[in-house]
């Protein structure tokens, strides 16, 4: 009698798999520490399987990227149509596009525990190595967020010009970076006192935005206009 074969493994459910585990290493290890024959051994899956679902090492990495970032893009863009629609043809306001912009990332790395701590590890992973591919495909995924925003705060500073406004996003997402990548530092919160304890996306949204939207209305001196 012929025994009964194994039941074929869903490909959606290898899929996922796939990026989980290469998601975990690639934070760990970074991504040329990281092999793709070491992401199927710890994934359980043969090496056709990453071939099979990505094609790539490369497009291994854009559907990490993706996965990780889309829903994020995706509220931003939720919370951006919003704001547009109550202001009609008027200006939208300038504190509730940047929330618009920090809030969702906030809420995926620091709200949502050891996930998105490791998650923030993997963004800090890019920002380290700048000369990987990697970069590359990590800042394709934000091209049309950035578009659409520096649109919105255009209409909320038309004083500024076109680059100026480019200019001082750049300087936000910097800020905005550095305070998801070091938000669970346990020196930061020493440096930051009892206060410190209580660093969650809201608490946070409502200190950052008000620093960023006094940076953004800034006179071309650093002073008010």
């Amino acid at each position: 009698m012929t025994p009964p074969s194994a039941p074929a493994r869903d490909p959606a459910s290898t899929r996922e798999r796939l990026l989980d585990t290469a998601e975990r290493l690639f934070a760990e290890q970074g991504f040329d520490g990281t092999s793709l024959r070491q992401i199927t051994r710890e994934a359980g899956v043969n090496l056709a399987a990453i071939h099979y679902h990505f094609g790539s090492k490369d497009a291994l990495i854009d559907a990490v990227f993706d996965r990780l970032i889309r829903p994020i893009n995706e509220a931003r863009l939720e919370r951006l149509d919003g704001v547009e629609r109550e202001a009609g043809e008027g200006a939208p306001e300038l504190e509730r596009v940047i929330e618009a912009f920090v809030r969702p990332p906030l809420e995926a790395s620091i709200g949502s525990g050891e996930l998105g701590a490791r998650r923030m590890r993997l963004v800090g992973r890019v920002h380290a190595e700048r000369e990987h591919i990697s970069r590359q495909l990590f800042v394709r995924q934000f091209e049309d967020v950035f578009r659409r925003f520096h649109a919105a705060l255009g209409r909320c500073l038309p004083e500024l010009d076109p680059e100026t406004i480019a200019w001082r996003m750049h300087f936000m997402i910097g800020a905005m970076v550095h305070v998801v990548l070091t938000a669970g530092d346990p020196t930061v919160r020493q440096v930051l006192g009892p206060d410190g304890d209580g660093l969650e996306p809201d608490a946070l949204a409502r200190r950052l935005v008000p620093f960023l939207a006094a940076g953004m209305r800034a006179g071309e001196k650093g002073t008010a206009p």
